[in-house]
């Protein structure tokens, strides 16, 4: 009987999401015109390159097609398998893209780690199923929502590692490319560089909303917050290490800390001090 934690799995299970229209009509159009940017595989597979004229008596040209059409083969097996899995995503996006709202189910784990039980397309999927949802109950940005909108923004084009307040400056720098890559995702492809590059095209659809309707925009965009190495943090915080909570941004700080930068550094420095010890394996 754990009811604090049934409790917290319901409140999840009973936020309803829909389908990011906006963003399903561009996937759509990429797939129908073999777009393959912004992590979507090709629709269509790559073409075997003909086989030499002199196949059957040149051992060399031989050989040479047999490892060029071994290689289209691989990346074409790669192809289907990423078509295959983005194919079902959209297709269930497609499937309940006209009801208002719609919830996914939750599963506890050992740990007491929360996860979506379907497949494919979720909350907790790549940038494409995170790309396609939102929240069906929206609310309006208020004095602050602007902010971390910008924030959200920034952090899943890839300046994530920024102060905060740098954050939001990126994206009053870039503003007028995000809005143009809004009006027209085609025309500028900006959106496309991103980290999660859909995910930072519906941040462009509800930041032209935004700059349009000010603080009285009812944003349905989820903004993610994340831990750094949350089982560190736990520990750190158990401890009260001011080291460990350092390194997992539980301290205040300028700029983000990543434990894993840190701990690299340590193992370079080690490793560097084997070498001038003369040890062969250190190099």
């Amino acid at each position: 009987a754990m009811p604090r934690m049934f409790a917290s799995l319901n409140f999840l299970q009973n936020t309803p999401w829909r389908i990011n229209k906006r963003v399903l009509s561009v996937v759509e159009t990429m797939r129908k015109n073999n777009i393959a940017k912004a992590g979507l595989p090709p629709s269509e597979l790559l073409p075997i390159p003909p086989q030499p004229h002199d196949i059957d008596d040149n051992e060399v040209s031989r050989k040479a097609w047999r490892t060029a059409a071994r290689k289209v083969n691989e990346a074409n097996a790669r192809i289907r398998s990423n078509s295959l899995a983005c194919a079902k995503t959209i297709l269930t996006a497609q499937d309940i893209a006209e009801y208002e709202q719609f919830w996914f189910p939750k599963v506890i784990d050992f740990r007491g780690r929360v996860y979506d039980l379907p497949l494919f397309l979720k909350p907790q999927g790549d940038d494409l199923s995170k790309g396609l949802l939102e929240f069906a109950n929206g609310k309006p940005l208020g004095e602050e929502g602007g902010y971390w909108l910008a924030v959200h923004g920034a952090n899943v084009y890839g300046e994530d590692k920024l102060p905060l307040d740098d954050r939001v400056q990126w994206v009053i720098q870039n503003e007028e490319t995000i809005l143009r890559a809004a009006e027209d995702p085609f025309e500028e492809r900006f959106w496309m560089d991103a980290d999660k590059p859909l995910q930072f095209l519906a941040f462009c659809f509800e930041w032209a909303g935004a700059r349009e309707h000010g603080d009285d925009f009812v944003s349905h965009l989820p903004v993610a917050m994340d831990g750094s190495c949350n089982g560190l943090q736990h520990l750190s915080a158990i401890l009260r290490d001011p080291v460990g909570g350092a390194a997992v941004n539980l301290l205040p700080a300028d700029r983000p800390s990543d434990i894993y930068t840190e701990v690299m550094r340590v193992v370079v420095k080690e490793l560097e001090h084997r070498v001038t010890l003369g040890e062969p394996t250190a190099a």
